[in-house]
């Protein structure tokens, strides 16, 4: 049986190169972990992660980090110089300078995204930091993101570029959500995603559809 296309609806599956795909709505049974949905293995391990109901005006549940203990740990991610990362979050302490540190290694000198002052968005490889425009990711939750080229990161909010990265990283490596070495983060995340791939100006379309019709922003 075939289906009118209208029936389609965007995910993150829908384009190439996904290899995370976290949802707080699908927890292994019993845990907090968050189970892979892009089909690679990385279930995520959390540790004293929180997973809290309605937490968005749509009522979609959270991952809640606490800012002082909350991690989660997965099997590494290689983004080289080619990445996108997705998540749709909201910090809730906005006096903390490490409330935001989404996608990073233990040592923490390879950081996709995380905060600096500001706030501002920002990757880090040890040497350079790219670093966004100052942007509101306090107050609303907001579907934040980065796409690197090549090594020239561009930065999004709500789909929208909020500054280019001035500098070109090297190659980055991964393994944990919201902390990195004794630094923790203290915010919601409903969803996020990874791509090894960096995405076309469509796909960024396509994945901010699929974030705006879950929860409106």
């Amino acid at each position: 049986m075939s289906f009118p296309f209208s029936f389609w609806k965007p995910n993150p599956l829908s384009i190439p190169g996904l290899v995370q795909w976290y949802d707080a709505a699908v927890v292994a049974a019993g845990t907090n972990n968050a189970i892979d949905r892009s089909g690679s293995g990385r279930t995520g391990t959390n540790s004293n992660v929180a997973i809290v109901a309605g937490v968005t005006p749509s009522g979609l549940p959270g991952f809640r980090y606490n800012g002082t203990t909350s991690r989660m740990t997965y099997t590494s991610i290689s983004a080289g110089t080619n990445f996108s990362a997705f998540a749709f979050i909201r910090t809730t302490n906005a006096t903390t300078a490490a409330s935001l540190i989404l996608w990073v290694n233990g040592g923490a000198t390879n950081q996709i995204l995380v905060a600096t002052a500001g706030p501002r968005q920002a990757c880090f490889d040890g040497t350079h930091q790219p670093t966004s425009n100052i942007i509101d990711e306090f107050t609303a939750f907001s579907l934040v993101g980065v796409v690197c080229t090549a090594g020239a990161c561009v930065f999004y909010q709500n789909g929208v570029s909020v500054g280019v990265g001035g500098v070109n990283v090297t190659a980055l490596t991964v393994t944990n959500f919201g902390a990195a070495t004794s630094f923790f983060s203290t915010f919601d995340c409903t969803e996020s995603v990874f791509y090894t791939a960096a995405l076309t100006a469509s796909q960024i379309s396509l994945l901010t559809e699929y974030f705006r019709a879950k929860s409106p922003f």
